[in-house]
């Protein structure tokens, strides 16, 4: 009970925190530009190593690496990729598997993340400040967040602009 309640802490003091990042004015630094593959391949592979470990099962079929640069922030990177794969751990059904996919347009890219809710009602109990930090850190990096969900099911598409 009490470990509970500490993990909870934990979890709203690193929102807070990346809030408080995600809000900062200056403007920030960006890594130089790279393939997409390069920029978020580790950090998909990690989120998926979690996810496994976590009983979850991963359909990749649809991840397609293309010659695409985009410009990103390392940091703020890491933060989205951590905040997702919470909130899979959280949230997610892990009898559906999370569904990982490559957008390509002319002027940006993205990757979209796909998971079955396992209780709708767990949804209502959320402060929602991971994804409304996700949407300012995408923001920062000249990109953008775009989430939809119903009933069974969550997503949410990271928009990348061509470097």
């Amino acid at each position: 009970m009490i470990f509970n309640k500490i993990c909870e802490i934990k979890g709203l003091t690193d929102q807070l925190f990346d809030y408080s990042l995600a809000c900062n004015e200056e403007a920030l630094e960006l890594d130089a530009p790279c393939n997409m593959e390069s920029a978020i391949g580790d950090y998909l592979s990690e989120m998926a190593f979690i996810l496994r470990e976590n009983s979850f099962s991963l359909d990749i079929e649809k991840l397609i690496w293309k010659d695409f640069k985009i410009t990103v922030n390392s940091n703020f990177l890491g933060r989205i990729f951590n905040n997702i794969t919470n909130n899979i751990c959280k949230y997610a059904d892990n009898k559906a598997p999370v569904c990982i996919s490559s957008i390509y347009r002319s002027k940006d890219a993205g990757i979209e993340i796909t998971n079955h809710i396992a209780d709708k009602s767990s949804l209502f109990n959320t402060t929602g400040m991971g994804i409304r930090n996700i949407t300012l850190m995408m923001k920062q990096m000249n990109g953008r967040a775009i989430v939809s969900h119903n009933n069974t099911e969550f997503r949410i598409t990271l928009w990348f602009s061509r470097a």
